[in-house]
């Protein structure tokens, strides 16, 4: 049984000429809109932004729509592609977007996938700051503000209330700011008595910040 080829969209081996009418008509529409539109370049194997896009006078070229997301393996520069081997190579690691999002997996390189090294989201010890992050950083505790401490076992901050601050092998950061909390105030035998506002940080309340409504 004999198949039909299959032309579509931003395919490489697929020339506008042997595009259906509705795929031309919907490069044209998003030229219109403003969309980017690409042919695709043999000699480089890569799509090349169209600034003169006439699907009609150069129809043996393969077009597409501009993607919005990641660049593809097959899209990237040979710049690009070096870096992510060089990485790989150096032991760090890769992510892919295969599903949609990025998460870390033995990259193949699939023409048709993003790939990334993975964001370093270990936060920056005192001993590794800058003068300016750690000048910053003890301003805002002596203005009051709550130091939050790394934890990386668990891998979240936490407000540093018992140990000493600033020693060279965590990571710190300034804590949210307080925000103020509607309460309502009880009497002793639990009646509503009114209601007001109380400062709350770090997850504890600030009693002497209560601020009583008018009634």
């Amino acid at each position: 049984m004999t198949h039909a080829p299959q032309f579509k969209l931003g395919d490489p081996n697929t020339p506008a000429h042997s595009l259906p009418a509705a795929a031309v008509k919907r490069l044209l529409d998003a030229e219109e809109s403003g969309l980017t539109i690409e042919y695709w370049f043999d000699e480089t194997g890569q799509w090349i932004p169209d600034e003169d896009f006439d699907p009609f006078e150069f129809d043996t070229l393969a077009y597409r729509i501009k993607p919005n997301g990641p660049t593809l393996w097959r899209d990237m520069t040979d710049e690009e592609k070096s870096a992510l081997l060089l990485a790989h190579h150096e032991g760090k690691v890769i992510e892919n977007n295969a599903d949609g999002t990025f998460f870390a997996a033995p990259p193949v390189w699939d023409d048709d996938v993003a790939y990334r090294i993975k964001p370093d989201d270990t936060p920056t010890l005192w001993r590794d700051m800058t003068d300016e992050e750690k000048g910053a950083l003890l301003l805002a505790h002596r203005e009051g503000a709550s130091i939050h401490v790394w934890e990386p076992i668990a891998g979240v901050w936490r407000a540093a209330r018992w140990e000493p601050l600033f020693q060279a092998d965590r990571a710190y950061r300034v804590g949210p700011a307080a925000t103020r909390e509607p309460i309502k105030i009880q009497g002793p035998s639990g009646e509503i008595l009114g209601s007001g506002t109380m400062l709350q940080r770090d997850g504890e309340w600030d009693f002497d910040s209560i601020e009583v409504e008018d009634q």
